[in-house]
């Protein structure tokens, strides 16, 4: 699971920067993981803008930072959905670089039906893991509990624990800004969505990894490195790398990990 540890920060489509300054910013910050976005369901192609992803890829790889491509489905079309995501797991670049791993957004409500939303999700995610095998990383990118609880109809019954058998790694958008700037807000919204995450997975030890945010709007970071700490979870970071001040970064460094040993 390296590819889900330390400091992360987020890319996706809409980004005007060009990909070898993404890569370079991320790395002079100390980055370790850029989750660049592969494409949507309503993208045009399988993989949004190719080139630039395979540019991101390259640049990021030669600052020694990994690059975890993840997808928005929206459980329409499940084989459309299935395709994009294997297309970005199967992504390689001109010269023969892959993605360190895959994430699926899982917060799209264009099926209204929220059953069957959740058994689309299921089988999504079982067959992406399938397919993949059992060792290629894999994080499901979900809404914090706290959200589902102030909108209990976006989805209900949300299949936190099922998706255990899917991924390696929970990634909450944790975006505390929506709910205030201030500091105990920061650090209160995080840290319960990291240990209700954990609850309603049924698993106190789970695997997670923090996406907070939004960036531009959380004056507050030091209260989200905190939060981070103190949970205990595998890495963080901000969404998204565009929107993140130059002045954050120096708080942020402290999710750094040390690279496992090879």
């Amino acid at each position: 699971m390296q590819a889900f540890a330390g400091l992360s920060t987020w890319v996706d489509v809409e980004d005007a920067l060009e990909p070898e300054q993404q890569a370079l910013i991320a790395a002079e910050a100390g980055v370790q993981t850029i989750f660049a976005q592969s494409s949507r369901w309503r993208s045009p192609r399988d993989v949004h803008a190719a080139g630039r992803l395979g540019r991101l890829i390259e640049a990021a790889h030669d600052r020694g930072v990994r690059v975890v491509v993840w997808y928005v489905p929206d459980f329409v079309d499940l084989p459309r959905d299935y395709l994009r995501s294997q297309k970005a797991m199967a992504f390689v670049t001109p010269r023969g670089d892959r993605p360190d791993g895959f994430g699926l957004d899982i917060e799209v409500e264009e099926l209204t039906d929220t059953a069957e939303r959740s058994a689309r999700l299921l089988e999504l995610s079982q067959a992406l893991r399938t397919w993949a095998g059992p060792d290629y990383p894999m994080a499901a990118i979900v809404l914090p509990p706290l959200q589902l609880d102030l909108r209990p109809t976006w989805w209900p019954d949300f299949p936190f624990e099922q998706l255990r058998a899917s991924f390696d790694v929970f990634i909450p958008m944790s975006y505390s800004s929506f709910r205030g700037t201030d500091a105990d807000t920061t650090y209160d919204w995080n840290r319960r969505n990291v240990t209700q995450l954990r609850r309603r997975a049924g698993d106190l030890g789970l695997a997670v990894h923090l996406a907070g945010g939004i960036a531009d709007n959380l004056p507050e970071v030091e209260a989200f490195v905190r939060a981070a700490e103190q949970t205990e979870v595998m890495g963080a970071g901000l969404y998204d790398l565009e929107t993140t001040p130059a002045n954050a970064w120096a708080t942020l460094a402290r999710l750094r990990v040390q690279p496992s040993a090879p």
